[in-house]
């Protein structure tokens, strides 16, 4: 009994212990090496937390408290979400620092990290089929790390989150993924025959043909990886990396080929069309620049489909400005105007653009329609 009563008095007066001047009460979110092949990012944490550099590690800590009651109110909060959470003495001076996040990052759910006691295709085997085409087995030193769900966007990242979860990882967590390092230690893939590299690209076909994108994907990477390259199968995969929102996937095909404007079309066109929250960000400088008009239709329709009705009508406009003679650009051009309700502006260029359309395809009935429904004669 007397030993549990010392027990006891110690926990209760621990603060007092570890408590100095030059130091205060903060609460531990998470802490991770140096020399890993991640970094943190504060934006990833609440507001009262800073990431800082201790000796060989790097440590979300949150708040800095004098009076350790109020750490501890804070630890209540964050437990929740936070469950290995802890108060530690942190000194003061390391919160007037900042650490420096370094460029070429992005948003990954880490799967699980592992010693190699298995075969990395033992290790692929394990991890479920609707996971596996948009995971990375990395080796990193003397661990094997899976990396699923690359993104730019933090929101989509807690969704992969969430899909990860609930297939099998319950720890995984979000991580900065450093795709620099990981290009570099990632597990190549071997050389195939011509034989095999003609069966994936009927499988691929026929997978891109069905809609079943993410195993279509999976085959065109493989093709490529290979050496098997045509521009349908560049342009097929590139409209796949804009489907599921892999642009730092295709900035290294437009790299390769020096941003052929047919392979940026066709990832904007992907992105376009599954409504990527970040097409407008990721395809900035080449919708600006395009001369042709084609970017910027795909611009002032994601801005429609998402209610920006005004931002529709500049690209429309922009659009028709670079290329008045493509039917499409003019069509949405007119539409540019009935969208916003200047029916006699939108009638007007519905008529010019009829006589120019050949009778009978879904264009002309589009517009023929239009001019109908908008009180206008033939």
């Amino acid at each position: 009994m007397k030993r549990y009563i010392v027990v006891a008095v110690t926990i209760l007066f621990l603060p007092l212990f570890l408590y100095a001047k030059d130091t205060c009460y903060s609460v531990a979110l998470l802490s991770i090496p140096k020399s890993s092949s991640y970094v943190l990012k504060s934006s990833m944490y609440p507001p009262s937390c800073k990431i800082l550099d201790i000796s060989n590690m790097l440590s979300v800590r949150c708040g800095c408290f004098d009076d350790y009651s109020k750490a501890h109110n804070m630890l209540k909060i964050f437990s929740k979400k936070y469950k290995g959470a802890v108060i530690l003495p942190t000194y003061k001076s390391r919160f007037k620092r900042d650490i420096h996040i370094t460029d070429k990052q992005m948003y990954a759910v880490q799967l699980f990290s592992a010693l190699p006691t298995k075969k990395i295709r033992d290790i692929l085997k394990y991890i479920p089929k609707n996971l596996r085409n948009k995971t990375d087995v990395v080796r990193l030193k003397r661990w094997i790390v899976g990396y699923y769900g690359k993104t730019n966007s933090k929101q989509e990242a807690f969704k992969e989150l969430e899909k990860a979860r609930s297939n099998r990882y319950k720890s995984a967590f979000i991580v900065i993924y450093h795709f620099t390092i990981i290009q570099k230690n990632q597990v190549k893939h071997k050389k195939i025959s011509a034989y095999m590299q003609s069966n994936l690209v009927v499988k691929a076909n026929k997978a891109y043909g069905n809609a079943e994108y993410e195993l279509a994907a999976k085959y065109y990477k493989k093709l490529l990886l290979s050496g098997y390259k045509n521009s349908r199968l560049l342009d097929n995969l590139s409209y796949l990396y804009g489907m599921t929102g892999e642009f730092f996937q295709e900035k290294k095909i437009l790299k390769m080929y020096h941003n052929d404007t047919s392979l940026i079309y066709a990832y904007a066109y992907g992105a376009a069309k599954s409504n990527r929250r970040t097409f407008y960000k990721e395809l900035k400088p080449f919708i600006i620049n395009d001369n042709n008009g084609d970017l910027q239709l795909l611009a002032g329709y994601y801005f429609e489909n998402n209610h920006q009705l005004k931002k529709a009508v500049k690209f429309y406009k922009m659009a028709y400005d670079n290329n008045p003679d493509n039917k499409y650009i003019f069509f949405a051009f007119a539409r540019s105007y009935d969208i916003i309700g200047e029916v006699s502006k939108a009638l007007k260029l519905y008529k010019l653009l009829l006589p120019r359309l050949k009778i009978g395809t879904l264009l002309y009935k589009a517009d023929r329609r239009r001019i109908i429904e908008l009180g206008g004669s033939l």
